[in-house]
Protein backbone atom coordinates (compact mmCIF):
# COMPACT_ATOMS: atom_id res chain seq x y z
CA UNK A 1 0.00 0.00 0.00
CA UNK A 2 0.59 3.55 -0.33
CA UNK A 3 1.71 6.51 2.45
CA UNK A 4 -1.48 7.38 2.60
CA UNK A 5 -2.57 3.82 4.04
CA UNK A 6 0.21 3.56 6.08
CA UNK A 7 -0.22 7.29 7.56
CA UNK A 8 -3.84 6.41 7.93
CA UNK A 9 -3.02 3.33 9.72
CA UNK A 10 -0.38 4.40 11.89
CA UNK A 11 -2.41 7.60 13.05
CA UNK A 12 -5.55 5.32 13.14
CA UNK A 13 -3.50 2.70 15.49
CA UNK A 14 -2.37 5.90 17.53
CA UNK A 15 -5.05 7.64 18.22
CA UNK A 16 -7.15 4.45 19.48
CA UNK A 17 -4.54 3.73 21.15
CA UNK A 18 -4.75 6.82 23.21
CA UNK A 19 -8.89 6.57 23.60
CA UNK A 20 -8.51 3.29 25.17
CA UNK A 21 -10.46 1.82 22.31
CA UNK A 22 -10.29 -1.56 21.29
CA UNK A 23 -10.86 -2.54 17.90
CA UNK A 24 -13.54 -4.82 18.30
CA UNK A 25 -15.27 -1.14 19.96
CA UNK A 26 -14.39 0.95 17.31
CA UNK A 27 -16.01 -1.89 14.77
CA UNK A 28 -19.08 -1.74 16.83
CA UNK A 29 -18.75 2.30 16.99
CA UNK A 30 -18.50 1.86 12.80
CA UNK A 31 -20.12 -0.84 11.47
CA UNK A 32 -16.07 -1.72 9.93
CA UNK A 33 -15.23 -5.20 11.26
CA UNK A 34 -12.37 -5.69 13.76
CA UNK A 35 -10.41 -7.49 11.14
CA UNK A 36 -10.29 -4.77 8.59
CA UNK A 37 -9.29 -2.08 10.89
CA UNK A 38 -6.48 -4.21 12.31
CA UNK A 39 -5.49 -4.61 8.62
CA UNK A 40 -5.86 -0.71 7.98
CA UNK A 41 -3.62 -0.54 11.02
CA UNK A 42 -0.77 -2.08 9.69
CA UNK A 43 -1.00 -0.47 6.37
CA UNK A 44 -2.02 -3.75 4.56
CA UNK A 45 -5.78 -2.27 3.54
CA UNK A 46 -6.92 1.57 2.60
CA UNK A 47 -10.49 2.43 3.91
CA UNK A 48 -12.52 4.30 1.30
CA UNK A 49 -14.07 7.87 2.40
CA UNK A 50 -16.92 6.62 4.12
CA UNK A 51 -14.88 4.59 6.47
CA UNK A 52 -12.22 7.16 6.95
CA UNK A 53 -15.35 9.68 7.96
CA UNK A 54 -16.81 7.31 10.27
CA UNK A 55 -13.57 6.68 12.29
CA UNK A 56 -12.75 9.83 12.03
CA UNK A 57 -16.12 10.50 13.84
CA UNK A 58 -15.88 7.92 16.41
CA UNK A 59 -12.47 9.02 17.31
CA UNK A 60 -13.26 12.91 17.78
CA UNK A 61 -10.97 14.36 15.07
CA UNK A 62 -10.64 15.29 12.05
CA UNK A 63 -10.78 13.70 8.72
CA UNK A 64 -7.41 15.60 7.83
CA UNK A 65 -5.70 14.35 10.67
CA UNK A 66 -6.01 10.58 10.02
CA UNK A 67 -5.01 10.80 6.01
CA UNK A 68 -2.34 13.64 6.88
CA UNK A 69 -1.34 12.40 10.66
CA UNK A 70 -1.42 15.12 12.39
CA UNK A 71 -4.23 18.46 12.58
CA UNK A 72 -3.87 20.13 9.25
CA UNK A 73 -4.82 23.63 10.48
CA UNK A 74 -2.65 23.93 13.55
CA UNK A 75 0.37 23.03 12.17
CA UNK A 76 -0.15 24.99 9.06
CA UNK A 77 -0.65 28.13 11.18
CA UNK A 78 2.08 27.09 13.43
CA UNK A 79 4.61 27.03 10.60
CA UNK A 80 3.90 30.23 9.04
CA UNK A 81 2.69 32.63 11.74
CA UNK A 82 4.33 30.94 14.35
CA UNK A 83 2.05 31.75 18.05
CA UNK A 84 0.22 34.37 16.04
CA UNK A 85 -3.55 34.09 15.75
CA UNK A 86 -3.94 35.32 11.58
CA UNK A 87 -6.14 38.60 13.12
CA UNK A 88 -2.81 39.37 14.84
CA UNK A 89 -0.51 38.34 12.44
CA UNK A 90 -1.11 42.07 9.98
CA UNK A 91 -0.77 43.98 13.04
CA UNK A 92 2.42 46.23 14.14
CA UNK A 93 3.08 46.19 18.07
CA UNK A 94 3.67 49.15 20.04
Amino acid sequence: MGWVAQTFGSTLRRIRTQRGITQRELGAFTRISPTFIGEMERGLKAPNIEAVVAIARALHVGVDEMVAGFPTRQSIREQFLGSETPRDAGETKA
